[in-house]
């Protein structure tokens, strides 16, 4: 009988370990919560950021009258960030889920008036913790890219002068597939623009696209005279590489919008027109085509592309060619496109 209560509480010793162990590792999904103080009473208005590994805010909340907040964890590996009324920012890891946040009285501050954060009240919290706020940029789609004051501004309805993170934040849809899709072109900050064009594996908008003021090529555009300075599988095109996908340092949707951000390989944008129903629309008068999603509980999710050639980041077999995808109505949607690679075409980025 003592051996089994030993057991039985060499059991819940172990469970116990366990659960405060978890406690230490948060997953995707659990409520965090907190609150933050000064030396003197808790804060409210108080902004805190979830940040994911490219700095970019995924979840957010902000203080109540009693400095509370709560949100839904979207990714443990990330990190909090807070700050209060033109107060330097403190970042910590994520690594429980109850915060409690003590800053250091700031007397250089002006006063703050009540006023000023009147509309948070401890229903807010309550609310986030119900139904978190999260940036599903699903809903911002006809923004096409936007701050964390635009998001922030629109959920709230409130305009607050001390948030000052103008990063620009490139939205996305996700369609169930493989990858994120953005809502937009590179250098553009609406669906429906259809932002710079680049030659496959520039970096840089030019006026013409040409074989002479192409970056990666070398020699006349004569027929084996041809030669290549980068992603070559031909011994009589230059330096065989053997390269058929482009590197991020060449890739300008990463280049230019940074993080994970990267141009779609041939098999995504497959994997894009097999998953999706494609329907003609426009948008101010541009024309293009609706992707929207079959996917299971994503049908309500859709991207918009205007009438153009877009980029793939795959290389063709004949090395002096990329791969790339052509939109003009429902009847002309064609994957396999073989461009000469010194051709001008939009760039539609994605995301893991």
């Amino acid at each position: 009988m003592k051996k089994l209560i030993y057991i039985i509480s060499l059991l819940l010793l172990q469970a116990t370990a366990a659960s405060l162990l978890a406690q230490d590792k948060p997953k995707a999904g659990d409520l965090i919560q907190g609150v933050v103080t000064d030396s003197v009473s808790p804060l409210m208005g108080v902004y805190i950021t979830e940040l994911d590994s490219a700095d970019r805010a995924v979840a957010y909340a902000y203080t109540d009258l009693k400095g509370e907040f709560s949100f839904r964890l979207v990714n443990p590996k990330d990190r909090i960030q807070f700050s209060y009324y033109r107060k330097e920012r403190i970042v910590l890891p994520i690594d429980k889920t109850y915060f409690e946040i003590r800053m250091q009285e700031d007397k250089s501050l002006p006063p703050v008036s009540w006023e000023d954060f009147a509309p948070l009240d401890s229903r807010d919290v309550r609310d986030a913790a119900k139904s978190p706020v999260l940036i599903d940029v699903s809903e911002y789609e006809s923004l096409g890219l936007f701050t964390i004051d635009d998001i922030f501004n629109a959920k709230t309805g409130l305009d607050l002068p001390w948030l000052d993170d103008t990063d620009i934040i490139h939205g996305y849809v996700d369609l169930g597939l493989s990858v994120k899709w953005a809502t937009c072109n590179v250098g553009a900050d609406k669906p429906e623009d259809f932002g710079d064009y680049y030659a496959w594996g520039e970096l840089e908008p030019k006026e013409s696209y040409t074989w002479e003021n192409y970056r990666l090529g070398v020699g006349e555009e004569l027929p084996f005279k041809s030669k290549l300075s980068k992603y070559n599988t031909d011994r009589n095109r230059g330096v065989v590489d053997n390269k058929t996908t482009l590197d991020l340092v060449d890739d300008v949707a990463n280049v230019r919008w940074g993080g994970s951000w990267r141009m779609p390989t041939l098999e995504e944008w497959t994997e894009l027109r097999q998953n999706c129903t494609w329907t003609v629309d426009s948008i101010n008068g541009v024309k293009g085509l609706r992707a929207t999603s079959n996917k299971p509980g994503k049908t309500d999710r859709s991207i918009f592309l205007p009438e153009a050639y877009y980029w793939s980041s795959s290389l063709e077999k004949l090395p002096l060619y990329a791969m790339g995808l052509t939109i003009h109505d429902i009847e002309f949607l064609n994957l396999d496109i073989v461009m000469p690679r010194e051709r001008g075409c939009p760039v539609r980025p994605v995301h893991p």
